[in-house]
Order: structure tokens, then sequence, then C-alpha cells
């Protein structure tokens, strides 16, 4: 390629006409717009050395390529028509970026921006990140403080500055940046806000680029490859807490058929500075609903709950507000028509699923906060679990929740807004008022009999830490704890500070299998564990409650006091025959005996 057609492909990606990003290894589709996927990224304009890692670094002084002048800056800040001439070379003696602008006229011609490090090394996925200086100091190095002064803290501010970002799959071992985007940065979170580490929004709008990036950030999910956004998190409310609780109950959920947020812990470098560890994740907008269903973000309404109130966040609630009426003005515990008329507004199963994972979390900062659900034109209403980092063996919080089941505080409604309040806006309603109904109670607790089971459960959850951390070296928590010191005052339910290895969280899960169940037993008067196998033989599976179960010869542990409703469903070319007693009857209601087996057989 001639330098001339190099010249206009570079000036094509700084003004958002071809986007610079591309995708790696794991990719299969092209990045866009024709592109080829193993495009590398264009090589700077200037004679800049490619970003990366290094003992030490001398830049040669950049070389203008259209006859203009090269001004360079290092602090993060862009350069503009009164930043110095870059004329002669520069040392690099500690990690910075380093942004050269060429100018003409006093217009900007061709840009190149570069990471460098020096005597770095880590081996967990390196963001790299340039921002305004300004907004480093005054929102993202924001002091932890009172109350009070907080109030006018600049971090509380929902602002966006634009934002460089460039990302290092292996750290220092990466041979490389594999994209490079512009973007804008916001801070995100509530009270997690007022901590040394700030989680921000990275979101990708065509103001900056192109307006998406092409690279799959998640190498558990390869085949979501789009994102319009995604977020650096501090780990919520659990920043003092430790590291993987939050991202490993929330995965959990992952194989019932509840959305969640991907993540991956990675390491975080604002212009050049290190900023310690940071658990990347999918941002729950609309366009996670279109990368994971296949559905047009137009096409899709979002909501939120926040206390008393709901909150659009995409599309319309008007659905969801009929939904939630409908539910309180109809006694659904002896009108089964209204019952099935709900059914048509929401995906119950899912439903069912999605409030037995909460109460098994006992998550304290729901169900008035922390709640959102989507719908489309063809798609009932579901919830989205996310945000349970008040879960778990979290000792903070309003003092009466740790008095509580979890069926009395869904009953009180927290202790906001939504505290003893019949609203329909107030979402623990829509339980109550469903649990009233005998087939969505039975219904329920057998789908939590399952999960409990089979897929949340301390078990589970411990292979889920145990996976995340094996990802965060000892060398990598060793220098965040050291840079990033946790407020020494903060303990978990165990009397631990910061718990590295979460050992209070495992020895709570282990606990949490036995007391969830009382729980159940004790707020629906059920009979003992009933341990029952349900087989099916031939080309079938069996649903209980409508819930797919794991394997075709299925051992659990249900509850006595609570019937079966089996539906034996033959694969396509199959037929079923009959049951282990020879009835035919299909969906049949059993009853919950102990040590009792149920068979179906297809042909």
């Amino acid at each position: 390629m001639s330098r001339i057609a190099l010249c206009c492909l570079f000036l094509l990606a700084c003004s958002g006409e071809f986007d610079i990003s591309h995708t790696d290894e794991f990719s299969e589709e092209p990045a866009q717009d024709g592109i080829p996927e193993d495009t590398p990224l264009p090589p700077p304009i200037f004679s800049l050395p490619q970003a990366g890692f290094y003992s030490s670094l001398t830049l040669p002084p950049p070389v203008p390529e259209n006859g203009g002048i090269v001004r360079c800056t290092f602090d993060g800040s862009e350069p503009t028509e009164s930043t110095p001439a870059t004329t002669d070379s520069t040392s690099i003696t500690h990690s910075t970026i380093v942004s050269c602008y060429e100018f003409l006229q006093d217009e900007v011609i061709a840009k190149a921006t570069e990471s460098y490090f020096i005597g770095e090394t880590s081996s967990m996925p390196i963001f790299s990140i340039r921002v305004s200086p300004d907004y480093l100091q005054d929102y993202l190095d924001g002091e932890p403080c009172s109350p009070d002064p907080c109030l006018s803290a600049k971090f509380w501010e929902d602002v966006e500055y634009p934002v460089h970002v460039e990302f290092f799959p292996q750290g220092s071992l990466s041979e490389g940046k594999v994209f490079e985007i512009d973007a804008g940065i916001s801070i995100t979170g509530g009270g997690s806000r007022n901590q040394k580490k700030k989680s921000v929004a990275i979101k990708m709008r065509k103001e900056y680029q192109k307006g998406r990036l092409n690279y799959p950030l998640f190498p558990t999910m390869p085949e979501v490859k789009k994102f319009k956004s995604f977020l650096l998190r501090n780990n919520g409310n659990r920043y003092s807490n430790d590291y993987v609780v939050d991202a490993a109950g929330t995965s959990l959920v992952g194989e019932i058929g509840l959305d969640y947020q991907r993540s991956r812990h990675v390491v975080v470098f604002y212009n050049g500075k290190y900023y310690g560890i940071y658990d990347l994740r999918e941002k729950l907008n609309e366009h996670y609903i279109e990368s994971h269903h296949g559905i047009d973000s137009k096409d899709i309404n979002l909501i939120e709950h926040i206390h008393d109130r709901i909150e659009i966040k995409n599309g319309s609630d008007e659905s969801y507000r009929e939904l939630l009426e409908f539910a309180s003005n109809n006694d659904l515990s002896s009108d089964n028509k209204a019952y099935e008329e709900i059914q048509k507004k929401l995906d119950i199963n899912s439903f069912a699923n999605y409030m037995a994972a909460e109460i098994y979390y006992r998550n304290g900062d729901w169900t008035d906060n922390n709640v959102k659900a989507w719908s489309s034109s063809n798609t009932p209403w579901k919830f989205i679990m996310y945000d349970v980092d008040h879960g778990f063996d979290y000792s903070l919080g309003h003092a009466a929740f740790f008095s509580m089941t979890m069926f009395d505080w869904i009953r009180l409604g927290g202790m906001n807004a939504c505290k003893n309040n019949p609203s329909p806006n107030c979402f623990n309603n829509l339980f109550i008022n469903l649990i009233s109904n005998s087939d969505f109670k039975r219904l329920f607790i057998n789908h939590a009999a399952i999960i409990y089971h089979d897929y949340i459960n301390a078990n589970t959850m411990i292979v889920q830490i145990d996976r995340r951390l094996q990802h965060i070296p000892q060398k990598e928590i060793e220098r965040d704890l050291r840079e990033l010191p946790r407020d020494p005052n903060i303990f978990n339910s165990c009397g631990i500070t910061f718990d590295t290895y979460s050992a209070c969280t495992r020895n709570w899960v282990f606990n949490r299998d036995k007391s969830v169940r009382e729980e159940f037993r004790n707020e629906f008067d059920l009979g003992k564990d009933a341990p029952i196998e349900i087989i099916a033989e031939g080309n079938g599976h069996i649903l209980v409650d409508g819930m797919p179960l794991p394997n075709k010869a299925y051992a659990g542990t249900f509850f006595s006091n609570n019937d079966l409703m089996l539906a034996a469903v033959p694969e396509e070319g199959a037929s079923f025959v009959k049951w282990s007693d020879g009835n035919t009857d299909n969906p049949r209601l059993f009853k919950a005996e102990p040590y009792s087996t149920y068979k179906a057989f297809f042909k």
C-alpha cells in the first residue's frame, strides 16, 4: 500500500467512516463493512514505536506525513494547536500514553495514540485508557468522604468525557493491542461511587467513532462480538469485601435460562497510571438483549424498578404496567382464567427461577431495587439477574433484614418507599399476588427444589469462585490491595475485612443449602425432604411443572406435601406411550412421595 493510500485509510479511521477495531482468534464473522477479520490495526501514521511493554524506551521525533506540524502530549490530554511541536526525541521513563496529532493550518489531519508500559509485568488482560487529566483528577480520583460533603463531590455527576481505549488481552505477554477505539466514559453505580476505585461505563457512540466495538470481550462467550458499551466495575458494594462473589453468584443462573452479565477480571491503567483490578462486565441495555437473543433493539422494552417508580430504559412500559395492575386487580387465588392471562404477559417459568435464585442469595438490596425486566413483541416479560452484591455473607444494610426470612423481606417490600406499600408499582407485590395461586405455588416450589439441588448451591458456587480466582494471580492481588487499600472497618458475616479468597462465602453457602430449604418448609408448610427419581425411557424427556431436568435419569430432592406436575415430551418423530404404572394421562399430577420413582416410556 502506498504512503498516500495509507494516509487516506487512517484519515477515514479518524473521521469515523472506517472502524479500526477488529476481532481476534475468537472471531468467525467479518468485522464490519466487509473488512476481513484478520486485518491488522493500521500502523501509526507517524513513526512511533508499537504500543506495548518495554524496559526502557526513547521515542524518535515523529515525522509529519502531510507537510504539517506534529504536536504530542504525554499526560492523557489531547494535543491542540497550542501544544508545542514535537521535534526532538523523547525519553519515556514511566508508563504513559502518547498522543500525536498532525496539524495543517490549525486543522487536525492525522492522529496516533500509543500506550507504553515501562517495567510493567502482568499476565492479566489490561485496558489502557487515555482520558482528560481534569476528569481523572476531579472524577476518577475523587477521594471517599462522609455523606454530607459527598453530596457535592463531582463523582456523583452523570457526565460523559471522551476517552481512547486500548486492550492488551494477555497483559505484558501481548504482542500488541488487539483493538483501540474512541469512546465515552462515565461513572456508574450508587453508593459504590464513594470508593477510591470507581466503576465506569465505556460507551461507543458515533460521535466518537463508528459507534460499536467488534471484539469478543468474553472468552466464555465468543459468539457475542458486537458491543455498544461495557462496564469496568469496582465490585460494587462488595468493593471492601472480595473480588468475585457477585460475579460468581449471578453466573449461576445461566443454566436456568436467566439473563445475567458475563464478566472477566482485568487490570486498568488511566494515562499510564495503575488503577488496579476491575471486573469487566456486559452493560445491561437493549443492545445486550439484541446480542443475546437476536431481537432488534428497536423491538425491545426494558424497565427498571427503583423503589415505587418504574423507569423506562428502552421502548415502552405500557404492557408491563398492564401486567402489574392485572395481577393486583384480580384474585389469583381463585381465578385460574386470570392466572392463564398472566402467563400470556409474563414468562412464568423464568419468573419462578428468578425468584428462587434471589431468595437463595439473600439479597438485601432487592426487591425494591436492582430489578430489571424486558420484553419484545414476541417475548413475554422476563427478569434479569444482576447486582447481588448485598447477598451471600454481606453484613451491612438494614438491621431488620438480618432477623427476617427472605419471604418476610419480600412481604415487607424493603425499607424504602415500597415498605408495606400495596402499589402495583412495587415489584414485591407481583410475587405476593402470584403465590396465592395454587398452581403457581406448586410450580415455584418445585422449580426451587430443582434449582437448589442442581444449579444454585454450595458446590456450584465454590466452582465459580475458584474459576474466577484462578485468573487473578497472587502478585496482582498484593499490588491491588497495596495501592488501593480497602476500608478496614467493613467486615463480612465472619468478622473478616477483605476476604481475598472468599472463605466466608464458602462457609455461608454450605449453611445456606440447609437454611433456604427450611425457609420454604416453614413458609409453605411443606413436609420432609423427598428424594425422587424421574426417568425418561426412550426418545423423550420430562418436564417438572414446565422445568426441564438436567438429565433423563434424574435423582433429585423435592418437598413432601407438594405435588409434581410431570409432562412427558416426546422428541420429533417419537411418541409418549405410558407411565410406569400404565397410566397414559399426560401431563399428570404425582404425589411427592419420598424414595419414589416416576418413569415415562417413549417410542
